[in-house]
């Protein structure tokens, strides 16, 4: 499964490593943190995702699981799914 490179890249944000997510066709889903976000808060964040999509069985159920997680850490979360090539993407930030 590949994801555009251009989807990941924008400027002041920063890949993190992949989630596990067998469902709903995906394999995974992508994580991208936003300038904002520390780099030594990756590894609250990561546990926080996996928290939060472990029970979750469709891409409309990710975003407010993974919010409730990453709340509570001080973070929002923002799901996109693309219906074409099947790729979940979740870009973390700070609340505004």
């Amino acid at each position: 499964m590949m994801i555009r490179s251009s989807a990941l890249t924008a400027l002041g944000t920063r890949r993190l490593s992949p989630v596990q997510w067998n469902r709903a066709g995906c394999d995974l889903f992508y994580v991208r943190a936003c300038a904002d976000v520390s780099p030594f808060d990756d590894g609250m964040i990561r546990r926080a995702l996996l928290r939060g999509s472990v029970v979750c069985e469709k891409v409309d159920e990710l975003s407010p699981a993974i919010n409730r997680q990453l709340w509570a850490i001080g973070y929002v979360a923002r799901v996109r799914f693309d219906q074409v090539d099947r790729t979940v993407e979740v870009e973390v930030s700070k609340p505004r």
